[in-house]
């Protein structure tokens, strides 16, 4: 997926969010410097998962973290999305859940749940965004902050318990 696409699709869901809920959002234009963005590249953290008697969901996670120019923060994202066939039963995970981690040179300095199971049981194809806290840091100069995860699954009907899905880090800011 591309950064515009994720630029994209991150408005979406914000208008979404406003209109479900009533809130409203008022996006205004940010500078091209106000934030550093990396973002892992599309296919990078990608799954396609045997359900038993249902369809089948193929699954890519999207990691990105982003530092503002001052250095004083950092916070990540992960985009979610999931496609499957156009006829069958959908449904098919008892778990499906992870921690967005914020890691500097490879050391967990937060982390922030995410549960996007009911969402991927329910629709066939979708799309779901865990953003975490901004997280105040040091500015210190050096570009070793990343976002990483590890996915947590359980699949409905195969008789087995949990699985662990380590996805590839984001690039470094």
């Amino acid at each position: 997926m591309s950064f515009s696409m994720l630029k994209r699709r991150t408005a979406a869901l914000l208008l979404a969010l406003a209109v479900s809920t009533g809130v409203a959002v008022a996006v205004a234009p940010v500078a091209a410097n106000a934030a550093e963005l990396k973002c892992n590249s599309e296919g990078t953290n990608k799954k396609t998962f045997n359900i038993p008697e249902q369809l089948d969901p193929t699954v890519e996670i999207t990691l990105c973290v982003r530092k503002n120019t001052a250095g004083n923060w950092v916070s990540a994202s992960a985009y979610v999305e999931w496609t499957r066939g156009p006829i069958g039963i959908i449904g098919g995970f008892d778990k499906f859940e992870f921690n967005l981690r914020i890691e500097k040179s490879d050391v967990v300095k937060a982390r922030y749940g995410c549960y996007p199971r009911d969402a991927i049981n329910s629709l066939a194809d979708g799309e779901y965004l865990c953003p975490s806290n901004e997280f105040g840091v040091t500015a210190d100069g050096a570009n070793t902050w990343t976002a990483d995860a590890t996915v947590r699954y359980n699949i409905d009907g195969d008789g087995l318990d949990d699985f662990l899905w380590d996805l590839t880090g984001s690039p470094q800011v």
